[in-house]
């Protein structure tokens, strides 16, 4: 049985951030974005599809919330040793249910970034005006749909989501900052709190 290591990554614009090699144990550079080709994602599908019984677009978010810890289980059980696990969720109990079972989960990566950066990136990724990503950064309890390939998030405002992993310290999680404007290079991860 495996454990779940979580990065939780705000939006970034590809291809700049990296974790200096001292922070993973290795002796080169580790592209933060490249976690996607060596990581799964929490809320995909196929994790929840054996506890929903119908396509994740047809079920409530009460069923996905309940099912949620048995799908973090399943991911920790799909390997020996450590599984890389990318999610945008806030520490939070949601539907009475965590959104990150810490019981699952050998450690998590919490990157924050300028919420002025993140509006700007995520209207990008999504293709939105500015304004409206800057409304959703600001929407209490916001959360995603549920969609046929991937089941909702929940991030809650930007405010709420960083003081949801930010307010309680934990020996697991290791905080950094991402700094740097956007598609400027080089931009940098640094350790946002003296014990991260």
């Amino acid at each position: 049985m495996g454990r779940i290591l979580s990065a939780f990554r705000q939006h970034m614009d590809p291809g700049v951030p990296a974790f200096p090699a001292q922070h993973h144990g290795g002796k080169e550079e580790f592209d933060l974005n490249s976690l996607a080709e060596r990581s799964t994602w929490d809320i995909a599908a196929h994790w929840y599809e054996p506890f929903l019984q119908k396509s994740s677009d047809q079920v409530t978010k009460e069923a996905v919330a309940a099912a949620r810890p048995l799908a973090q289980q399943r991911i920790a059980d799909s390997v020996d040793g450590l599984v890389f696990v990318k999610t945008h969720a806030a520490l939070v109990k949601d539907r009475g249910t965590p959104t990150i079972d810490m019981t699952r989960t050998a450690g998590a990566i919490y990157v924050v970034r300028n919420p002025l950066d993140v509006a700007i990136s995520y209207a990008k990724h999504l293709g939105m005006p500015i304004e409206r990503a800057v409304h959703i950064l600001n929407m209490p309890r916001f959360e995603t749909d549920n969609f046929p390939n991937a089941v909702y998030e929940f991030y809650g405002s930007w405010s709420q989501h960083v003081a949801s992993w930010t307010r309680r310290p934990h020996r697991a999680v290791f905080i950094v900052r991402y700094e740097g404007p956007p598609c400027r290079s080089p931009c940098r991860l640094w350790p946002a709190w003296p014990n991260s």
